[in-house]
């Protein structure tokens, strides 16, 4: 799981630069694919800092430092968790707020509005912000971390076999989650499904992550 949480968190890195630079239409493995829109980033660098602090909570971690690391975590999923409300409200209403964060190419494929990123996306960062509020050895987080790891997957077979319906384009509803996105859905589900069966099974809880 900690080698999942910095292969996210280094490439997220590199997604801020190529964001910094203007070049995120490179973010699209395959031409003619969905690219991923600045916002997704921006949503990632939470994601990252989620599975990062989660990662530091272990046996052997002295009970002050977990506690400081579950108030981490707790920070990056309601960070999270607000990207997401602001994500909906904005395609909700159909603001033109990320169009200024666009990518400024008006022929973007399997886009619904310039800047706008796929619901099914949106679903995949509430649920894993949901993960990071749950309670460590509950049941319900394996289960929230496995609908957000199938979701991910499904998008990355609908790439490969360029089915846009599969990887979640519904014209004029919803853009196409992007590969990479994909990629890096099912990279950070798979790591909070290794550590909610760790911390459920294997795993001999501290007073505070009862």
């Amino acid at each position: 799981a900690a080698v999942l949480a910095q292969v996210v968190l280094w490439t997220t890195v590199g997604l801020i630069y190529l964001m910094i630079e203007g070049h995120l239409s490179l973010t699209s493995l395959w031409f003619g694919h969905p690219v991923i829109v600045p916002i997704t980033v921006v949503q990632f660098v939470a994601v990252s800092g989620l599975l990062v602090s989660a990662t530091w909570v272990r046996n052997r971690t002295p009970a002050k430092w977990a506690i400081i690391n579950e108030n981490v975590k707790w920070f990056f999923s309601l960070l999270l968790l607000s990207f997401v409300l602001l994500s909906m409200i904005t395609i909700a209403t159909e603001q033109e707020f990320f169009t200024v964060l666009g990518l400024n190419e008006p022929l973007v494929p399997y886009i619904v509005h310039p800047g706008y990123p796929s619901l099914a996306t949106e679903l995949c960062f509430l649920l894993i912000a949901a993960w990071g509020m749950l309670p460590f050895n509950g049941l319900r987080r394996l289960v929230v971390a496995i609908i957000s790891f199938s979701i991910s997957l499904y998008a990355i077979v609908g790439h490969l076999f360029k089915m846009p319906t599969v990887f979640f384009y519904l014209p004029n509803i919803s853009s196409g989650i992007a590969l990479l996105t994909a990629i890096l859905l099912s990279l950070s589900s798979l790591a909070l499904i290794i550590m909610s069966v760790k911390w459920r099974y294997f795993h001999t809880p501290w007073r505070g992550e009862l």
